[in-house]
């Protein structure tokens, strides 16, 4: 049996070795469009300044940790997933078997958010100098392998300036559009997606 590091494929094998399929159906992920939960001003102060610590501190460029201390810290609390029913788990090992193949591969997820023992929201985080294109592949794999596959995944690709969401249902997957902290208003809807996806986690019976 040989083992591959998930982060070593590329977004063909990916897709390939897992047999999924994008859709670009905007029903498919209708999650992150639409009427989106309402940001108070308080919360709005606390994004603010997010994003004026992040921009002091990128003037120097920002490893991934810096990335998930400064950003992705503050918006997972400030989404709730903190807080019951939701369990946080960061660097979850994941173990992957080929499709009739003999191939294991392996990776870590950076930030897991479950319920129960549903995968809820997997975050993908990287360098503050990368495009989010690298992180696909991964991030689609390490989705593919939840396990209640008939339950919607939901993963989250940022390297702290960009964001993109992702949506992944019976190997079916979907992506929104892709957010920039720099983009009025970006921010805040980054924020009301994943309160969103809370929300619809809440009414699951697991």
């Amino acid at each position: 049996m040989t083992a591959i590091q998930i982060n070593q494929l590329t977004l063909d094998e990916v897709i390939g070795q897992f047999q999924l399929v994008e859709t670009t159906d905007l029903d498919f992920f209708s999650e992150w469009q639409g009427e989106l939960p309402e940001i108070d001003d308080r919360t709005q102060e606390d994004l603010d300044r997010i994003k004026a610590n992040y921009a002091y501190l990128s003037r120097k460029s920002l490893d991934e940790g810096v990335v998930k201390l400064v950003v992705l810290g503050r918006l997972l609390s400030l989404a709730g997933f903190y807080e019951p029913p939701f369990r946080l788990i960061t660097e979850k090992a994941v173990q992957i078997s080929a499709v009739d193949e003999d191939q294991i591969f392996r990776g870590m997820v950076d930030i897991l958010a479950m319920h129960e023992k549903v995968w809820v929201l997997l975050v993908e985080a990287k360098h503050n100098r990368f495009s989010l294109e690298p992180a696909l592949p991964q991030a689609l794999a390490y989705m593919s392998a939840a396990p209640y596959p008939d339950y919607p995944t939901f993963g989250l690709i940022t390297n702290g300036q960009n964001f993109l969401f992702l949506k992944m249902l019976n190997q079916v997957y979907g992506t929104s559009k892709e957010f920039a902290m720099r983009n009025p208003g970006d921010l805040t809807q980054v924020l009301q997606v994943m309160r969103r996806l809370g929300e619809i986690v809440r009414s699951w019976e697991v």
